[in-house]
């Protein structure tokens, strides 16, 4: 089953290959004779390959190059035609009108026909009273019986809609609720459609018949059969949600391909004819008409690539008024979230058996060049986007996506980006901002990695130079990355051990990197790492182990020195839950640290102090048989404390007296 599969996915991509060089020949030739007519149509035609929704997201991205390399020579001979006197302006309206004719979109013959046909009865019966030119259609989806038809139409449709619902048999009311997409508008409006009966219709169901016709179009007839439509508007967009059980008879419709707009666009932005904002605008609201997740997110990284330079930044040459900035801002951040929600929604495409095959064409989406998180790395380079802008702007709406997926992927891997492409600066000033988001994540993310990652950003920030250091005071970094941890450990409750003294080892070695002369930091580090420990019996999970003997030994291998580790109260506190094997192993490293840096220990409250910690080498612990010490083992062990012996020492005879009588 699975080669079988693998070998139609391989003859559907060079079928595709195949029609995609076959288009690109006639396009060729009609380039080389400037034939601009010819080059849309077959350009077009081209492009059309890539509305396939066969392939995996790796297969579709070798269609998508070729393409791509294609539509880089097209681009090139739009520039071309614009230094010959070519009005950009009249390019850019022609490549709206010039559009491809629908295929059937979906497996059953009958489901593009009645999205067709319900399509050009909105905008054709003259109950509505709207125009051809009022509505434009963008895309159509289907899933489950209902039908998602996608619009752009002028501003004036806003108030027409409402009043549309009251005319020629059609029942309206206001909702707010949210429609079978999941989307909630307080604009929205539930139409269900009666239409009279005529006469039966013999291809299938008892259903009715209503004609249409429009001054310029052709007349025809339609059949349907049940129907609810769900009419959202925002801006200039509209989205019609359907509802039917049978209907016929087939329609074309022609829509504009979003790859030849977004070509011409970046020419028109290179032309200067006209604002990039406004330009930008229109290209990113035309791609929302692509809602097919996969062909969504190759289309706006498309958009994303050829518009990257032309962002009108400060400095850039497409630089505006004094709101410049924002608009490059806006755009960014609209594509950023719309690609965001098509990677979510993957997961909800297909069967549940399938969920596992879904989410491992997620993860190739992630690992491509066409990632979400491309988006962040272009507003990262914006010149304009200032600390403040970031504060107040960019992080938080970045955030209210990152909360709102509610996807443990997507989560997981924008916390990575947004913490990898911004600078430290700025993850320094908007630190409470940042972690606050971190309680919110899906339970099942990886919060300990992302945590861990931006403390080591920020450590390696503070050894950069020693003139941000004060930074980190002024902003109580430690305080704050100190509560964000208690705050993830306590939402997320089924955390495992491992995962908490993990928190607590980057933040123990971010306190040692930033705050070296806070001992109070570091014993607080240990105290809250023994208040998750407590209750609990002797840690017998190894990977656990191994993080609690880290975090005893980075302030022996950060000091140097046994004697301030003596002075943290919580220390010999940690080791008390740690096995008596591992206790033993933990009691050597110790010793070999005084004997490596001939540490001195001259007080008998600093020895009684050492002899707590290393208590298993000289007495046994609880629960220790005698059957089970290795004689080897045993040898060396007394060996070690031995050795120690030569390391107390106190010039004041009366102090090395009350050391020795301890000893005794």
């Amino acid at each position: 089953m699975i080669s079988e599969g693998i070998e139609d996915e391989d003859k559907w991509l060079t079928e595709g290959i195949a029609g995609l060089q076959h288009n690109a020949f006639y396009m060729h030739r009609a380039l080389d004779s400037n034939n601009l007519r010819d080059a849309l149509k077959y350009s077009a035609q081209m492009l059309s390959e890539l509305r396939t929704s066969r392939l995996t997201p790796h297969k579709y991205y070798e269609l998508y190059m070729r393409a791509f390399d294609e539509l880089r020579k097209l681009e090139m001979f739009f520039r071309e035609e614009t230094k010959r006197d070519c009005s950009i302006i009249d390019l850019y309206e022609l490549v709206q009108h010039a559009g491809n004719i629908l295929p059937r979109l979906f497996d059953h013959p009958y489901h593009f026909t009645y999205a067709t046909s319900l399509y050009r009865l909105l905008i054709i019966s003259q109950s509505l009273h709207l125009t051809i030119d009022a509505l434009s259609l963008l895309d159509i989806t289907h899933q489950n019986n209902e039908y998602h038809l996608y619009f752009r139409h002028h501003h004036h449709i806003r108030s027409v809609l409402p009043k549309v619902a009251s005319r020629a048999d059609l029942h309206h009311r206001s909702s707010r609720s949210c429609d079978p997409c999941g989307r909630s508008e307080a604009g929205r409006h539930w139409i269900r459609m009666r239409l009279q009966k005529e006469k039966e219709v013999r291809q299938g169901p008892a259903g009715s018949q209503a004609k249409f016709e429009r001054r310029g179009e052709e007349s025809g007839m339609l059949t349907f059969f049940t129907t609810q439509a769900f009419i959202d508007y925002e801006g200039t967009f509209v989205i019609l949600t359907m509802r039917t059980r049978w209907f016929s008879k087939a329609v074309n419709v022609k829509y504009p391909s979003r790859y030849l707009l977004c070509t011409v666009g970046s020419v028109y932005i290179k032309s200067k004819e006209a604002p990039a904002k406004d330009v930008l605008k229109d290209l990113v609201e035309m791609c929302r008409g692509i809602q097919h997740p996969v062909r969504g997110l190759f289309l706006r990284s498309y958009l994303s690539q050829v518009s990257r330079d032309k962002l009108p930044d400060i400095g850039s040459e497409y630089e505006g008024d004094a709101d410049t900035v924002m608009d490059a801002v806006e755009f960014v951040l609209q594509n950023f979230t719309e690609m965001n929600k098509l990677w979510v929604r993957m997961q909800h495409q297909g069967p549940a058996r399938e969920k596992e095959k879904r989410e491992k064409e997620r993860s190739e989406l992630r690992d491509l060049v066409i990632s979400v998180g491309k988006n962040l790395h272009v507003l990262s380079q914006i010149e304009g986007v200032d600390l403040d802008m970031y504060r107040e702007t960019v992080l938080p709406r970045i955030l209210e996506q990152v909360v709102n997926c509610k996807d443990e992927l997507a989560q997981y891997y924008l916390m990575d980006c947004i913490i990898q492409v911004f600078p430290d600066e700025y993850h320094l000033q908007t630190l409470e901002t940042l972690l606050g988001a971190c309680p919110q994540l899906q339970p099942t993310v990886d919060i300990k990695t992302v945590l861990s990652q931006l403390m080591d950003r920020l450590s390696n920030y503070a050894a950069s130079s020693v003139e941000v250091l004060p930074e980190f005071l002024q902003v109580e970094a430690f305080a704050k990355l100190s509560n964000a941890i208690g705050k993830v450990i306590e939402a997320q409750v089924d955390m495992p051990v491992v995962g908490a003294v993990a928190l607590y080892v980057s933040l123990l070695t971010f306190t040692l990197r930033v705050h070296p002369d806070r001992l109070d930091y570091v014993d607080q580090v240990l105290g809250a790492c023994v208040k998750k420990l407590t209750g609990k019996v002797k840690l017998e999970d190894s990977k656990a182990t191994k993080q609690i003997v880290a975090l005893l030994s980075a302030p022996l291998e950060k000091y140097n020195d046994i004697v301030i580790a003596l002075k943290l109260s919580n220390y010999p506190r940690v080791m008390d839950h740690l096995d008596s094997g591992t206790n033993k192993v933990m009691a050597v490293v110790i010793i070999q640290s005084i004997m490596k840096n001939s540490t001195c220990i001259s007080t008998a409250d600093n020895v009684e102090a050492l002899f707590e910690l290393i208590k298993g080498l000289i007495k046994d612990l609880d629960g220790t048989s005698v059957d089970e010490l290795d004689e080897e083992d045993f040898k060396e062990e007394q060996s070690s404390v031995a050795r120690l012996i030569h390391m107390f020492y106190n010039d004041d005879a009366e102090e090395m007296l009350k050391v020795i009588a301890f000893m005794v």
